[in-house]
């Protein structure tokens, strides 16, 4: 099928992150990739949208539950009044689904001092690169 299979889709994030007043960033990446989630953690504060499958583990969503991990280990809240400060950018390799735009949008309701900054190619440009082995197998055949 030349349709995206979510399972094999991915997503790059990198943040930087303050706690309070202070200068300095208390976490902070250049960048990280994000696939399928294998074992979704249960997460009440991303929730995703279900339209004809479980969306939950998508790698976007995965990539910000990552963020909310950092938070939440550094013994902060994921909570509109809590006193943090930073940016996210999230690049995905096709077009974002409803239920990770639903994902964006309780990600800044809940983290409204965290810039969001969302990038995505669509799936006609990025299908070349996901191939599901046949091409490589059969050149590998050939060069028998």
């Amino acid at each position: 099928t030349e349709d995206p299979v979510s399972s094999v889709l991915v997503a790059w994030s990198s943040h930087t992150l303050r706690f309070g007043p202070q200068a300095e960033p208390a976490s902070s990446c250049r960048g990280q990739c994000h696939g399928y989630g294998d074992k979704v953690p249960v997460s009440e504060w991303l929730l995703p949208v279900f339209v004809e499958h479980d969306r939950s583990p998508h790698a976007e969503r995965m990539a910000l539950l990552d963020f909310g991990n950092i938070i939440t280990d550094s013994g902060h809240r994921i909570h509109p009044d809590e006193a943090l400060k930073g940016a996210v950018c999230v690049y995905a390799s096709h077009t974002p689904c409803i239920s990770c735009l639903a994902v964006f949008a309780q990600f800044r309701r809940k983290l409204p001092g965290v810039q969001l900054w969302v990038a995505f190619d669509s799936w006609a440009t990025n299908r070349r690169w996901f191939d599901d082995c046949t091409r490589v197998q059969a050149a590998l055949a050939n060069a028998d």
